[in-house]
C-alpha cells in the first residue's frame, strides 16, 4: 500500500482491517463487537430490533415491535464459539456490501438496518435497507435475503427473544 493511499484510508475502511486482523487470531479477542439494529416503520407499525456480539461470544438481543404486542423484549446467552466465529467472519466478507453513512439516503418511516464493528474502541457503521421488497426480481437484490450474516443475525433474535420481535 502507498503512502498516500495509507493516508486517505477511511475511517470505515480503518475498522474493517483492524476487525479482519482481530478475526485472524486463534481465538476470538474480547475487544469486537458487531451490532446489527433494524428500526423504523410508521408509529404505529415502529420495529426496534437489535443483537449485539461480543467477542467473548456474548450476545444481547433486544426487540420491540408496535403491530405485536409493543412490549420491549431481551435475552443474553452465550453462543457457541463456532457459531461467533462464523457470523463475525460472514460479517468481515459481506460489511463491504453494505451503505456508508455518508451514502446512506431513506425515506421517511423507512426501516432501516445497520451494522456497527466495534474494534478496540474504534466504531464504523455501515447502513441497508431492512424492508422486504415488493416483487421477485427486488427481493433477490434485498440485502436481508442476499446477505448471510443478516439473516444469520435476524434468525439469532428470533431464537433469543421469540418471534413477536422486530422486523418484517
Amino acid at each position: 500500500m502507498t503512502e498516500s493511499k495509507r493516508m486517505t484510508e477511511t475511517a470505515e475502511e480503518t475498522v474493517i482491517k483492524l476487525f479482519r486482523e482481530s478475526l485472524a487470531q486463534e481465538r476470538l479477542p474480547s475487544d469486537i463487537s458487531v451490532t446489527y439494529r433494524v428500526e423504523g416503520g410508521m408509529p404505529s407499525e415502529r420495529v426496534e430490533e437489535s443483537v449485539v456480539l461480543k467477542g467473548n461470544r456474548q450476545v444481547t438481543a433486544r426487540s420491540r415491535n408496535m403491530l405485536a404486542t409493543g412490549i420491549p423484549r431481551e435475552a443474553s446467552d452465550e453462543l457457541p464459539e463456532q457459531e461467533a466465529r462464523e457470523l463475525l467472519e460472514q460479517v468481515s466478507n459481506e460489511v463491504e456490501g453494505l451503505i456508508v453513512r455518508k451514502a446512506a439516503r431513506f425515506p421517511p418511516d423507512s426501516v432501516v438496518g445497520t451494522i456497527t464493528i466495534d474494534v478496540k474502541g474504534r466504531q464504523a457503521t455501515f447502513f441497508f435497507p431492512a424492508e422486504e421488497p415488493e416483487g421477485p426480481e427486488a427481493a433477490e437484490a434485498s440485502p436481508m435475503r442476499a446477505m448471510r450474516s443478516l439473516r444469520h443475525f435476524r434468525e439469532l433474535s428470533k431464537r433469543l427473544v421469540g418471534s413477536g420481535g422486530g422486523g418484517q
